[in-house]
């Protein structure tokens, strides 16, 4: 009986993690349009938080970077409170920016992973991938990361999927040899 079987122990119960919720409306270009493949972010005004970026990016890089989207149609705004402002570009859903853009309510919040999807394959279209929505977890708090107190096996992996092998082993802290 279960109910005999009590334990003095206290349940020990952990706060819950702050959720930020928001809506996922998405707008891509009419399908009927043709819009050429080299101007696939036509009608897209970005933002990119730099300081999320600036640790793994340099500031020539992230210039190169930004004259390749705008060479595909995008504005690219250093206003966070652009008017028109459809994307906001960032890796962690922590910061300050992410909360006060997310109550907006109208703006994508993606990763710079989603940018690079969409400029390879020349074509807008809506994140559906794990890696092109920003983190909850920043990688400088180990301890907080969902896979630190795992062990796994990963093997066999090749191309782009070698490229979510090397994600998963960000969120484990571990470092995997490849």
């Amino acid at each position: 009986n279960l109910l005999n079987n009590k334990t003095n122990s206290p349940l020990t119960r952990h706060p819950p993690l702050e959720t930020l919720s928001y809506e996922l409306n998405y707008c891509l270009q009419d399908k009927h349009e043709l819009v050429p493949s080299s101007q696939c972010l036509l009608g897209c005004i970005i933002y990119i938080d730099e300081s999320e970026y600036s640790s793994v990016i340099s500031k020539e890089d992230l210039s190169a970077w930004s004259k390749k989207i705008t060479d595909h149609g995008a504005l690219i705004t250093n206003d966070i409170n652009h008017a028109n402002l459809t994307h906001f570009i960032c890796a962690y859903r922590t910061s300050e920016r992410f909360r006060h853009v997310c109550k907006r309510g109208n703006v994508r919040m993606v990763t710079a992973h989603w940018l690079s999807d969409v400029l390879q394959r020349k074509k807008l279209f809506v994140p559906n991938l794990a890696i092109h929505y920003p983190s909850p977890f920043q990688p400088n708090e180990p301890d907080k990361l969902p896979l630190a107190k795992y062990f796994f096996t990963m093997t066999g992996f090749e191309g782009k999927t070698d490229f979510f092998r090397s994600c998963i082993s960000t969120l484990s802290n571990y470092d995997i040899r490849f």
